[in-house]
């Protein structure tokens, strides 16, 4: 079982990816985008606890010089690692909070922050098992089924 586990960079209940990892089957593989917070957490739970690690950065290689170019083409980037992260996983896990950019784009309105929104929108278009724990740390609606 390949067991992809995202979320927010500013997710406060970091004791609930642990709590989530622990009882994995022996055999589970996570699948973590290397970010800080959510990403990260689960990484370093899954090898205390003996599991199958793979980390997939963000290629960084050959990003344009220029800070507004080199933020894009990075987020870029980053949706590309999450879609890969995705189809390749079995399950998705994702830890949402609100996204707390000051520059963003989408006002002032609460809204999910923009990489978990993205991750959990691929399990979604293809179809795989999805888990959504919102921030208080507890599974924040059902289980979303694999349509297959």
């Amino acid at each position: 079982m390949k067991v992809a586990i995202v979320g927010s960079r500013n997710y406060q209940r970091l004791t609930a990816v642990t709590d989530y990892v622990r009882p994995l089957p022996k055999d589970a593989k996570v699948i973590s985008g290397c970010a800080a917070g959510v990403d990260q957490q689960a990484a370093r739970a899954a090898r205390a606890f003996g599991y199958n690690v793979l980390e997939v950065p963000v290629r960084t290689e050959g990003l344009p010089e220029d800070d507004q170019e080199r933020r894009i083409e990075y987020g870029k980037r980053a949706y590309e690692r999450n879609t890969w992260m995705v189809t390749y996983a079995d399950e998705v896990v994702a830890f949402h909070a609100d996204c707390d950019r000051p520059n963003c784009r989408r006002g002032p309105q609460r809204h999910m922050s923009h990489g978990t929104a993205h991750a959990i929108s691929e399990a979604r278009r293809l179809g795989k098992r999805l888990l959504l724990f919102g921030p208080s740390g507890s599974l924040s609606g059902p289980v979303e089924e694999a349509r297959k």
